[in-house]
């Protein structure tokens, strides 16, 4: 029996269940899904338009971000990038909005803040986003002062030497 390409299969515990395509990223990131630990890792896709999914591997998105794989995998752990599911072989695969998230997570990483507290602020409203970014801007700005000290500092102790 042949379906449309617009169909995949998805095969969830030995069931098999037929999503529309453009539904698959809702499936995997709606919050009972995660609850019962459906990632695209437990999801086989099947589908004729699947098998050749549009998307980056994860070592392009790692080549590409300059993000490692285990922190890629530690980031989809924490629920805040999903691939966009697995091609024929097996192979996790990740849209464009993916590879700029992961970008994001990073950048969040840079300037001090937490995998939890990412969690909060990477689907935060922008004006949410702003308040945190704006005192984080703050705090790294008095750190650079006291840096700037030390580094007087340690040029005066070098002159006395």
């Amino acid at each position: 029996m042949r379906r449309p390409n617009s169909e995949t299969a998805v095969l969830i515990s030995e069931q098999l269940f037929f999503v529309p395509s453009r539904n698959l990223q809702v499936l995997l990131r709606d919050v009972p899904a995660r609850e019962y630990g459906l990632t695209a890792r437990s999801v086989q896709f099947y589908g004729e338009g699947e098998m050749n999914m549009d998307g980056k591997f994860l070592r392009d998105v790692c080549a590409e971000t300059g993000v490692t794989r285990r922190a890629v995998q530690g980031y989809e752990k924490a629920g805040l990038v999903t691939p966009i599911g697995k091609n024929k072989y097996g192979y996790l695969l990740y849209d464009a909005a993916g590879i700029e998230r992961v970008r994001t997570i990073r950048f969040f990483q840079k300037i001090g803040f937490s995998l939890k507290e990412i969690q909060t602020l990477i689907d935060a409203p922008s004006h949410e986003r702003k308040e945190v970014l704006c005192k984080q801007r703050e705090k790294l700005e008095a750190h650079s002062r006291e840096i700037s000290e030390l580094i007087q500092q340690i040029e005066q102790y070098l002159l006395e030497l």
